[in-house]
This record gives structure tokens, C-alpha cells and sequence, in this order.
């Protein structure tokens, strides 16, 4: 069985959160007021910038990104081109619906 190598960041994960801690008390000492300034960004005593912060913790583990192909594609980019005419421009109403076959009439109406 081959092991997976830990990339820098997952090895050393404990010293860059105490690293955060730290940097979080030491913004904290000389500069209270964004402390509070974004304490007052709240809603029913639920932080909004904590709130986004963990969103963005949390989504690209809740859809598995893999972060390995996301560097990999930034490295080699390849254009996207779209076609004119294509669906990206064509609104969705004025698109022509799939053959399905043969349809059936519409029920006749009652009493004739």
C-alpha cells in the first residue's frame, strides 16, 4: 500500500491554528475596535462575519473539493468559449422543447 504525503499545510495544521490564535489576541490588543465593530455586525446574538467566515470553512468539505485539482487547473487554464447562438444566451422561454414522439390530442370536451 502506498501512503498519501501530507502536504506543509496539513502537517504543521496545529501551529498554523495556534499561529491564528495568536495573531487573533494580538490584533485584539492594539487595535479593540474591530473587535467591536464587528461584534456589532450581529443578528439575534449570531455573528455575521463568524457566520460567513465558517460558510466558507465549511462548504468546500461539504461539496468535496479537491483542492489538488482546483491548483492543478489554475497552473494549465484553458479557455472556455461559448458559441454565439448558444444556451448560455438564449433565455429559456424561447428555447424549442424536445420531440418526445407522438403526443396525444387533448381530451375532448364534456357533453359534445
Amino acid at each position: 500500500m502506498s501512503e498519501k504525503k501530507l502536504s506543509i499545510f496539513e502537517r504543521y495544521l496545529s501551529a498554523w491554528v495556534l499561529l491564528c490564535i495568536a495573531g487573533g489576541i494580538f490584533l485584539g490588543k492594539i487595535a479593540p475596535d474591530i473587535a467591536t465593530t464587528l461584534n456589532d455586525f450581529s443578528i439575534y446574538q449570531v455573528s455575521i462575519p463568524i457566520a460567513i467566515c465558517l460558510f466558507f470553512m465549511m462548504y468546500p468539505i461539504m461539496v468535496k473539493i479537491d483542492f489538488a485539482q482546483v491548483v492543478k487547473s489554475a497552473k494549465t487554464p484553458k479557455p472556455v468559449f461559448l458559441p454565439p447562438g448558444s444556451s448560455a444566451k438564449t433565455p429559456p422561454c424561447s428555447r424549442r422543447a424536445p420531440d418526445r414522439g407522438q403526443q396525444s390530442p387533448p381530451p375532448a370536451a364534456a357533453g359534445r
